[in-house]
């Protein structure tokens, strides 16, 4: 039988953790997604345009502001970002397709 050293066991524990955070964020992605959705199918009610670049300017300032004040590149942030935006807007699109 093969006993973990101390510094394996942290290791363990430690992408353990990492798996946790990990199913944390997924989760928020999803409920961010959800929120996206209703947000365009109020849109499309109202008949206003999906897009609000003055929004999403806004969102990526906050990310950049966000991630410097917690020690995080800006970069990263928007980029981060910017992918989760481009999928709530793809799936603000298939909700459109889906309930047209």
């Amino acid at each position: 039988m093969v006993t973990k050293t101390k510094e394996e066991a942290l290791i363990e524990a430690n992408r353990q953790k990492i798996s946790a955070i990990d199913h944390q964020i997924l989760s928020l992605v999803k409920e961010r997604e959800s929120l996206s959705v209703a947000i365009g199918r109020i849109k499309q009610e109202l008949a206003i345009p999906q897009r609000d670049f003055a929004r999403e300017k806004a969102v990526f300032e906050a990310a950049k502001h966000t991630a410097l004040a917690i020690g995080l590149p800006a970069n990263f942030a928007v980029a981060l970002q910017k992918l989760i935006l481009e999928d709530s807007l793809s799936r603000q699109e298939q909700d459109r397709i889906k309930n047209a």
